[in-house]
């Protein structure tokens, strides 16, 4: 070991590397570029390594040892020393290579410097190893490996050294070329990105090591090396593996880079790469960057950092991309296993691509291209670097103009899960995305400088659709509610554009919804399909905000959202979009409370917009019901074979009740609905009215066949109405066979106390015959002017009245949806218009918020089919919404004089 050194010389040495960042950080100063100041700080602290190196040979013994250590052995720079690309306070990499015969007096000497340069403050990467000990610690360590690429001589045997780099580029680069180019470039690289963040754009990026870093720049050096035995950028275009556009941007991109951390560390003092958001404001602030209307100076300069770190990813992926060979024996089975596809496409092995003497043609085709990216979404391909670079290059020429095909394919792109995302990130790469949604390009790089983002509004966006399209293998609500909607690609395509409205000076949620009907307008959205795009973008903040930062216990907030909200599709769509955007904005972001919160605010809001508490739990409800029916409706001493019969006739029956009816009542109900079903006669009207002292309302349970199903819904509803009823919710059903089992929640105000079961009786009877058309409900009115009804109050809620339409959320039925306030007759009239428009109701649920009612409708024609019309789906909405109107303004005073 060597001696401690004194203090007088640790202050020597620490002064003299002092002195070398001191110049260069003068000289940086003073205007020299990012290159130039790395350069000085590399070819000062090599020179300074030599001369403690030379110091150190003192110790090595006489002359004659010195004049054989240097026959025999070297001191090399090598990985960012050997390169000429030091930072202030990058490490010194050495490599101290000997001949076994100095071995003793060599190490002597490596000791005592290797002690000199740790005492001058120096953080040094260094081994000492004999040629035979390099080459197979390379082939062992890719770190070791790709340093001796830069492998540059600094002192001693200048024979030796070449030796080193010939032996090394025999063993270590073309006998092993694809095991160097996998493990020590790619496969190394790609843990190093994973480590400092996997995307291009976080927000707080390692200027060296992040995705697009400096890092990136040494890869391409590497893998040109492996392949041509070029290191740098120039040579490389000259034997044109790189277009001058493509070196041009690496370039610029790699002084940026230098420059950033070289100002990184003098501003630290110390090794600092990463690029924090104090020093985004610092440096911003000091090279004078001026705001604009939308965007601050940070913006503005993470905005150009991030345009470069892009180029550099982009570039070096798709250069080792077009290089990288699978061995013979996998290109041989590609081929064997190679098919045409669409007459054009080739398809194999999990690639897709277009033979050499097509690919012109189809990379020239804007439609033939949007076809291959739809056959790799559909079947999960990779779509070949070559042709990926050749549609790049061919972009730009590609018409604005859409067709209706082209938003025919596209959409179709949209519908596809598993590998959507990435499917879109290729075509946005290639420009083939900002052809067909040219906003998009505003979003590019865009940064916003705020502690809650951590990715560019750009790979937030993609990030976003990987996890809307990922809840296809989700489990719970979110799966159910993605699997639930028919409209996956209307959600993917809002994930895409809900933040396309940042980067301007108003609301980006307004600047995007105008994008969005611009959008819709141009891929052909139909009316509806293009307002709930519209809705989407403009409100997508709006669940988070009403979830995370408000109370949904409260009445008025809920019926608020969901007025907003107006349908079960799109409330659904708003969930998962919401699900989407935040888990995209970062790691553990997304969490158990938020989805606890989002989800409470989702079953709440469907339940009142659908009547429906989410179906995932559905068939195992179903077996509970069942399964208590079948118990408690079978005699004592019925047979093995009464029992069996028994519970196939629930099984039939269970599968003719919609949904909502089996998840909203309880087992006992159900088996009391059962019950009544089994024994009902033809044209039989059973009634029962029960009073609930807890809430001073009464219960009425109509259940009939079909012989009086039709327009008994406003039947029923007029009669309580006409008996001065206050209808406060109200459930109706209609099995597939035709039996109807209504449910209508009043107050009887009549009375203070408990309504006499002789009052109960008479609404019964009513009822009953109005459903028999004894007796029509206008008489019920007539005789019931006697009795003086209180006026209702003014509204308190404020908000407008709405009738909404949803033809997505069944299969079967189109939903109406009906926001209006709550008054005497109302529901009667609704009902009545709806009857009136030749519609049939097989579900209504009625609900009151406060002095609003949300009454939920699914109808058909009278022939049972679902409404597909948009001209009749409009006059219906229409009709409705003045029906409503002329009730506020005067048709409600009829049912209160």
């Amino acid at each position: 070991m060597p001696a401690p050194a004194s203090a007088a010389k640790i202050e020597s040495l620490r002064a003299r590397v002092a002195e070398i960042r001191e110049h260069a950080q003068e000289l940086f100063q003073q205007g020299a570029n990012g290159l130039q100041t790395a350069t000085v700080l590399a070819d000062g602290l090599r020179q300074f390594a030599v001369d403690v190196w030379m110091e150190a040979l003192q110790s090595a013994g006489s002359p004659e040892i010195v004049s054989r250590l240097e026959q025999y052995s070297a001191v090399v720079a090598v990985g960012g020393t050997g390169r000429g690309e030091l930072a202030p306070y990058s490490d010194l990499d050495l490599l101290f290579l000997y001949q076994p015969s100095v071995q003793a007096d060599f190490m002597r000497a490596a000791r005592a410097a290797t002690q000199d340069l740790w005492d001058s403050g120096l953080k040094l990467g260094e081994s000492k190893r004999t040629l035979r000990d390099s080459i197979a610690f390379a082939i062992a360590e890719p770190q070791f490996a790709t340093s001796l690429i830069e492998a540059r001589w600094l002192w001693g045997s200048q024979e030796l050294v070449e030796r080193l780099q010939r032996k090394f580029e025999r063993s270590v680069i073309r006998k092993r070329r694809s095991a160097f180019i996998e493990t020590a470039c790619v496969g190394n690289r790609q843990d190093e990105r994973t480590k400092f963040g996997g995307a291009v754009q976080q927000l707080e990026p390692d200027v060296k090591s992040s995705w697009g870093g400096l890092r990136d720049l040494h890869l391409l050096r590497w893998v040109g090396f492996a392949f041509f035995g070029s290191r740098d950028i120039d040579s490389l275009r000259l034997r044109g593996e790189l277009s001058r556009e493509d070196a041009r941007s690496l370039i610029e991109a790699q002084e940026y880079l230098t420059k950033i951390r070289i100002d990184l560390h003098f501003a630290a003092g110390k090794a600092h790469d990463r690029l924090t958001r104090d020093e985004q404001l610092r440096i911003a602030t000091e090279r004078g960057v001026e705001r604009t209307p939308a965007q601050s100076p940070v913006e503005l300069f993470m905005q150009e950092y991030f345009r470069h770190t892009t180029a550099v990813a982009d570039i070096v992926s798709r250069f080792i991309a077009r290089h990288r060979q699978p061995p013979w024996w996998r290109r041989f089975y590609d081929l064997l296993m190679m098919r045409r596809q669409d007459g054009c496409f080739l398809v194999g092995a999990g690639r897709l691509t277009v033979a050499r003497s097509q690919q012109d043609t189809v990379c020239s085709d804007f439609l033939l291209v949007l076809r291959l990216f739809e056959t790799a979404a559909r079947q999960h391909l990779e779509i070949s670097p070559r042709v990926l670079e050749h549609i790049r290059l061919a972009s730009p020429n590609f018409s604005r103009a859409i067709m209706a095909e082209h938003s025919r394919v596209f959409l179709s792109i949209l519908d596809q899960r598993g590998s959507l995302g990435k499917t879109l990130r290729a075509m946005f790469s290639t420009g083939v995305l900002e052809v067909l949604l040219p906003e998009f390009t505003r979003i590019r790089n865009l940064t916003q400088f705020n502690q809650y983002h951590h990715y560019t509004v750009d790979e937030h966006t993609f990030q976003a659709v990987e996890r809307a399209e990922a809840f296809e293998n989700a489990s719970g609500p979110i799966h159910a509610a993605y699997r639930g909607t028919n409209i996956k690609w209307l959600l993917h395509l809002t994930v895409l554009l809900h933040d396309i409205g940042k980067g301007q000076v108003e609301d980006h949620c307004l600047v995007g919804e105008r994008i969005a009907e611009t959008v819709a307008i141009r891929f052909g959205l139909t009316e509806p399909h293009r307002k709930l795009l519209m809705f989407l973008v403009r409100w997508h903040l709006e669940m988070a905000d009403v979830a995370l930062r408000r109370d949904t216990s409260d009445q008025r907030c809920l019926s608020k959202f969901t007025h907003l909200v107006g349908s079960p599709e799109w409330l659904t769509i708003l969930y998962l979009l919401t699900v989407a955007d935040i888990s995209a904005v970062g790691p553990d972001i997304w969490n158990d409370w938020k989805a606890g919160l989002l989800n409470d605010l989702y079953d709440r809001s469907m339940l009142l917009l659908s009547g429906k508490m989410p179906g995932f739990l559905e068939q195992e409800r179903m077996r509970v019901a069942r399964d208590h029916a079948a118990v408690t409706l079978a005699p004592p001493q019925a047979t093995q074979a009464e029992r069996v019969q028994l519970v196939t006739w629930l099984n039939q029956h269970l599968l003719e009740f919609p949904a909502h009816y089996l998840a909203g009542t309880s087992v006992e109900r159900i088996t009391a609905d059962l019950d009544i079903i089994r024994r009902l006669q033809p044209g039989e009207i059973i009634v029962e009215g029960n009073f609930d002292p807890g809430t001073d309302t009464v219960d009425y349970r109509i259940v009939t066949d079909r012989q009086h199903a039709v327009g008994c819904f406003h039947r029923i509803a007029g009669t309580l109405t006409s008996q001065r009823l206050e209808i406060l919710s109200a459930q109706i059903c209609t099995t597939q066979d035709g039996t109807v089992v209504d449910v209508f929640r009043v107050r009887d105000d009549d009375f203070a106390g408990p309504v006499p079961p002789d009052r109960i009786a008479a609404i019964g009877q009513a009822i009953r015959r109005v459903l028999r058309q004894e007796i029509k409900v206008d008489e019920l009115f007539q005789r019931s002017k006697r009795f003086r009804w209180q006026s209702p109050k003014p509204p308190a809620s404020g908000l407008p009245n709405r009738v909404s339409i949803d033809n997505d959320s069944s299969n079967r039925a189109t939903i109406l949806g009906i926001f209006a306030h709550d008054r005497p007759g109302l529901l009667y009239t609704v009902s009545r218009a709806i009857y009136r428009l030749e519609l049939s109701i097989d579900l209504a649920i009625i609900a009151t918020h406060l002095d609003q009612i949300h009454d939920v409708f699914y109808v058909t024609d009278r022939a049972g089919q679902k409404l597909t019309d948009e001209a009749r789906l409009a006059s219906i909405q229409l009709e409705l919404t003045s029906t409503l109107a002329e009730f506020d303004a005067t048709g409600h005073q009829r049912f209160i004089g």
